[in-house]
């Protein structure tokens, strides 16, 4: 019996620390999506460019972490990666942060403040402001769609070569958040399948 217990209680202690574990490495890549969103508005408000390197390595190796772990854990079986939320959530941050990766690169040729820089880098750092695991994208989603159609229709034609590729850029900008979002969508109506099974079998 004391044997028995004593190998629930290690099991447990075990599951708990994996957990922690997986909590730990989500909220480090959500604070560096949210870096990486402060960064490029930053340079979108000033027409300075912000190197991404050090930060887009430090995202990638906390994606591999976490990855690596929840394949572990499924024991690297395939037929379960679409049933583990852990694994769906490091899927759906790795297809962010390619995302990210573009607009890091769209940022770079923003040498130049335009008039619509400001709305747009109030609208990145407040998604920035709501990189977590649970966050609804829809509101942003509805939001930005509107934007983009405001500038499309309402901004003047550029007077010069570094004007029209600086709107291009921020342009091409808001299109990669727009995808970056529908992605971060896409995870909650996942989360929200993966909770009503269990839901079920809890009534």
């Amino acid at each position: 019996m004391r044997s028995a217990s004593g190998s629930d209680s290690s099991s447990t202690c075990t599951c708990q620390h994996s957990i922690k574990r997986f909590e730990r490495i989500k909220d480090n890549i959500d604070r560096a999506l949210a870096v990486h969103f402060y960064d490029v508005a930053a340079c979108v408000e000033t027409g300075v460019y912000n190197d991404h390197s050090m930060m887009l390595l430090k995202t990638r190796d906390y994606l591999k972490q976490g990855k690596d772990l929840a394949l572990r854990r499924m024991g690297n079986s395939i037929g379960k990666r679409n049933e583990d939320i852990d694994y769906l959530y490091f899927r759906m941050r790795e297809r962010q942060y390619d995302i990210l990766k573009r607009i890091a690169e769209n940022s770079r040729e923003i040498t130049m403040v335009v008039n619509e820089a400001k709305p747009v880098a109030t609208f990145l750092r407040r998604v920035g402001d709501n990189v977590n695991q649970r966050a609804d994208a829809s509101t942003f989603l509805r939001e930005l769609e509107e934007t983009i159609e405001h500038y499309r229709k309402n901004v003047p034609l550029p007077t010069s070569r570094e004007e029209f590729e600086v709107r291009s850029s921020l342009l091409n900008i808001l299109s990669d958040v727009k995808s970056y979002l529908i992605l971060k969508e896409r995870y909650i109506l996942l989360l929200q399948e993966h909770s009503h099974p269990r839901q079920k079998r809890a009534q």
